[in-house]
C-alpha cells in the first residue's frame, strides 16, 4: 500500500522494507522444539499437514523477525513463533483460509510477545543484549542509522511498537492492524501518531549529538 514518503515515515519504511524479504537467518541452536513441525514439511500425511507445512516455510522466519522487533529480549522470538505455529495448527479446522490463517498467526505472535514481554520487569536490563543480538546476525545490512532506528523504535512503549511493526514491518493496513493487536482502527491511529512524533524527536536528538561530535 502507498505511503507517504517525508519525515519519519521514510525512516521507518527505509528501515523496514529491505528486510520484508532479507530476514534474519533462523537459529538452529534453539529449534529443538520445532522437530514434530519440521517432520510435517517433510512427511506430508494429509492436506492439513502439506498446508501447513506451506504457510510454515513461507511465514517462519518473517514471524521471526516480527517478534524480534516485539521483544525486550529478542532471544525468545523462535519460541514465541513455535508457541503460534502450535496454536495455529490445533485451530486448523477452525480458520477457513490461508489469509486468515496468516492473520491468526500474527495476532498469536503479537499476544505470545506481549505475554512475554510481561515477565520483563526492566527494559534497560536487555538492551545490551538487543543490541548485541542485532550486531552479530545483521552486521552486513545495519548501517549506523539503522541502529538508530532500531534502538528507537525499542525505546518506544509496548503498544506503540507494536503499531510501528506492523504497519512499516508487516505492511498491515490501519484495519488489519486492529484486528492483530484487538483495539480500535481509531485506537491504532493515535498509537501511531504519538509513536511517529516520538521517533522524529528522538531521531532528530540522536542527529544533533552525532553533529556535535
Amino acid at each position: 500500500m502507498a505511503k507517504e514518503r517525508s519525515g519519519i515515515s521514510a525512516n521507518l519504511d527505509d528501515f523496514f522494507q529491505p528486510r520484508r524479504v532479507q530476514v534474519t537467518p533462523i537459529r538452529r541452536n534453539r529449534a529443538a522444539n520445532l522437530a514434530p513441525i519440521e517432520s510435517i514439511t517433510l512427511h506430508q500425511k494429509s492436506s492439513k499437514d502439506e498446508d501447513f507445512g506451506k504457510i510454515f516455510s513461507s511465514q517462519y522466519k518473517k514471524l521471526c523477525f516480527l517478534a524480534t522487533m516485539l521483544l525486550y529480549d529478542p532471544s525468545g522470538a523462535e519460541e514465541v513463533v513455535q508457541d503460534a505455529f502450535a496454536t495455529t495448527y490445533n485451530s486448523w479446522a477452525k480458520i477457513k483460509n490461508s489469509e486468515a490463517r496468516s492473520a491468526y498467526l500474527r495476532t498469536c505472535v503479537v499476544n505470545g510477545s506481549r505475554s512475554r514481554n510481561r515477565r520483563v520487569t526492566i527494559q534497560s536490563k536487555y538492551a545490551d543484549t538487543l543490541k548485541s543480538e542485532a550486531q552479530r546476525e545483521n552486521s552486513q545490512t545495519f548501517t549506523p542509522r539503522d541502529f538508530q532506528v532500531y534502538d528507537a523504535v525499542n525505546s518506544l512503549a509496548p503498544k506503540q511498537r507494536e503499531v510501528v511493526v506492523l504497519r512499516f514491518w508487516s505492511d498491515l493496513s490501519e484495519k488489519e492492524i486492529s484486528m492483530a493487536l484487538g483495539c480500535s482502527v481509531g485506537t491504532v491511529k493515535s498509537q501511531l501518531s504519538k509513536a511517529k512524533s516520538k521517533l522524529e524527536a528522538l531521531l532528530e536528538t540522536r542527529e544533533s549529538d552525532d553533529f556535535e561530535k
